[in-house]
């Protein structure tokens, strides 16, 4: 099975404090919600997401679905989500 973006792009936190941390909306500027200051109100895209309101980790609530995201088609990182991407690279 090939890697979900979110493999592609960003390594998994083990045991995160924040439960948005393993999703890809987090790093995404269609993100409507943007609750850890991960985009910018210049990079926020004019077709906003609502993914997060189908999200348990989200909300909290259990009667919502898990919907922690690691794959979108419609997905355009935030300069938060390069800037953490560029931290990985290592020059050799």
């Amino acid at each position: 099975m090939p890697p979900t973006l979110f493999e592609q792009v960003f390594l998994e936190v083990d045991d995160p404090a924040v439960s948005c941390s393993n999703c890809l909306c987090k790093y995404c500027t269609h993100n409507v919600y943007e609750v850890h200051n991960t985009v910018t109100p210049d990079e926020a895209s004019e077709q906003p997401c609502l993914s997060c309101d189908e999200c348990r980790e989200y909300t909290g609530d259990f009667a919502h679905r898990r919907g922690i995201k690691e794959s979108c088609d419609s997905f355009i990182i935030s300069g938060y989500g390069a800037r953490r991407k560029k931290e990985k690279f290592r020059i050799i």
